[in-house]
């Protein structure tokens, strides 16, 4: 995991190239990345570990918590992570299905109870929406931060979904990055009153 300046200046290097482990430096192919409100570094470490990682603002390793599973706790490739403005960390658990809801520490605080088909990406707006694409089901969902489900559209003939983004007026991007009939694109969805 690299940081950069805006000039692109390499400012830190967490892990180490070309090295994939599961020690405390280590990543195995990492997913995503999220921010605490001190500055503090989450990182999803999910196709090789599993994990989810916590630095601090200048890198250096705090914690880890999860391992491989289906279990309260565990993952299969989690894919997301972000921080919400109540300070929980929620995770996209992509192969399980699901939304976990940690507090910073790693303890589990929830598990969203909707219909998700691997989540890959979230984001939170200002208004506390959560956008999920789902890779495994060509689905979008939009829920509460509380993880109740507003609404979900798409269709699994759609390979992945498998970015999102909302701009100012609530429009709505989403990457589909296989091929076929609307595939290697961003697609975007007009909000409408």
């Amino acid at each position: 995991v690299y940081k950069f300046s805006r000039r692109g200046k390499l400012l830190l290097t967490l892990g180490e190239p070309d090295k994939p482990g599961t020690g405390t430096g280590q990543f195995d192919k990492p997913t995503d990345i999220g921010f605490g409100p001190r500055g503090e570094i989450y990182i999803s470490d999910g196709y090789g570990n599993s994990r989810g990682m916590k630095f601090d603002s200048k890198g250096k390793y705090l914690s880890q918590w999860g391992k491989p599973g289906k279990g309260q706790g565990e993952f299969d490739t989690p894919h997301a992570i972000l921080v919400d403005r109540k300070g929980r960390v929620v995770v996209g658990d992509r192969e399980n299905d699901r939304v976990q809801v940690f507090d910073q520490e790693g303890a589990h605080l929830a598990t969203w109870p909707s219909k998700l088909i691997g989540p890959a990406v979230i984001y939170v707006d200002d208004d506390d929406i959560v956008y999920v694409a789902e890779h495994n089901g060509g689905l979008v969902s939009i829920l509460t931060l509380e993880g109740e489900m507003l609404t979900q559209w798409g269709s699994l003939t759609h390979r992945s979904c498998h970015g999102i983004w909302v701009d100012s007026h609530k429009d709505i991007y989403v990457v589909e990055p296989f091929e076929g009939s609307t595939g290697r694109t961003v697609v975007k969805f007009v909000h409408k009153n």
